[in-house]
């Protein structure tokens, strides 16, 4: 806990009902996570070794003191997605699915026709399905992540260089993914891939079995 808080019971920047929140520490470290005004800096927050707030007048105060509940930092986010990235290398789906939340939404966009990975899924389960249509329809020949772009509203834009065989047709093809990762207390919450669309539609083809 901060010792050196000094919690500020007037504050005029600050609507009634959350001065109030702000002059009950103990309430609000039972609800998760103290926040409080210092004197000497009264437009910023200090806060405790806890993170998470799990409560709305908590929630409430955080806000209007410039701080968002559920947030993690950014680097901390990046290295959850190489972790899911690597599980994803030496196929660990147990490892997968644990970063992610129990109803994450989770899509690869694109022609639900063209690719069977491709669509909306909801929740652990369609995930592991998601990776099984995946591994039943091609071989990985390159999952190379190139680059990582985040910030600190949960967000995490990768740049991966990918190469996959049609299991079926025997071809091949090469091409950049980018992926969107959102996440909330530290799990995936909501993902979204695209990809050269065009170029998997013509390894999976069937005129491209038939060209056998």
């Amino acid at each position: 806990m901060i010792d050196d808080v000094t919690i500020v019971e007037s504050f005029p920047a600050m609507r009634p009902e959350l001065r109030r929140t702000a002059a009950e520490p103990k309430r609000l470290a039972r609800l998760g996570c103290l926040y409080a005004l210092t004197r000497t800096n009264l437009g910023r927050a200090r806060r405790c070794a806890r993170p998470r707030l799990v409560d709305c007048e908590a929630t409430r105060f955080a806000t209007a003191a410039g701080y968002r509940c559920g947030s993690m930092s950014a680097s901390h986010n990046v290295n959850t997605v190489k972790a899911i990235y690597d599980a994803f290398g030496r196929a660990d789906l147990a490892t997968i699915l644990d970063a992610v939340t129990d109803n994450v939404d989770w899509a690869t966009e694109g022609d639900t026709g063209a690719a069977p990975w491709y669509g909306q899924r909801t929740g652990k389960d369609q995930v592991a399905s998601f990776f099984s249509d995946i591994g039943s329809t091609v071989e990985v020949s390159e999952f190379t992540p190139l680059s990582f772009a985040a910030n600190d509203d949960n967000e995490v834009h990768p740049l991966v260089r990918f190469g996959i065989r049609s299991r079926h047709a025997g071809r091949g093809a090469t091409m950049n993914l980018h992926h969107y990762w959102r996440f909330r207390d530290g799990k995936v919450e909501y993902y979204r891939g695209s990809e050269d669309t065009a170029q998997t539609a013509a390894i999976l083809s069937r005129s491209a079995v038939e060209a056998l």
